[in-house]
C-alpha cells in the first residue's frame, strides 16, 4: 500500500526536536512537533516536517518523522521560498493549505 505523505511546515519547531539546540520557540511550535510524533505513529501516513535553518544537515530522521531543512532567517523571502518550492516538489507534497498542514 501506498503511503500517504503528509507534510507540517513549522519553522522553529527543530528546537523542540533537539534540545541540544538553544532557541526560542513556543505553543505552536511544540504542538506542530506532538503532531508530526502522533501521526508517525501511523504506519500509513509518511510524515515531513519542514523547519528552519539551525545548522543541522538538509535532512534528518527523528524518528519516523523526516525533518527538512528549508527556511534561514537570515536570507531573503525569495530564497527561502525557492528553496520551499525545491522540497515540495521534488518530495511531491503538492497541496497545501493555510493550517500550514500540506496534504498529497
Amino acid at each position: 500500500m501506498k503511503r500517504i505523505k503528509v507534510c507540517i511546515i513549522s519553522p522553529k519547531a527543530y528546537p523542540v526536536l533537539n534540545p541540544k539546540i538553544k532557541a526560542i520557540f513556543g505553543g505552536a511550535e511544540v504542538e506542530m512537533a506532538i503532531y508530526a510524533e502522533e501521526l508517525s505513529k501511523n504506519p500509513q501516513l509518511e510524515i515531513h516536517l519542514i523547519v528552519a535553518d539551525y545548522g543541522q544537515p538538509e535532512c534528518i530522521r527523528h524518528g519516523n518523522i523526516r525533518v527538512w531543512k528549508c527556511f534561514d532567517f537570515n536570507k531573503s523571502i525569495i530564497s527561502n521560498g525557492i528553496k520551499f518550492i525545491k522540497i515540495i516538489k521534488t518530495k511531491k507534497l503538492k497541496r497545501f493549505n493555510t493550517n500550514s498542514i500540506l496534504m498529497p
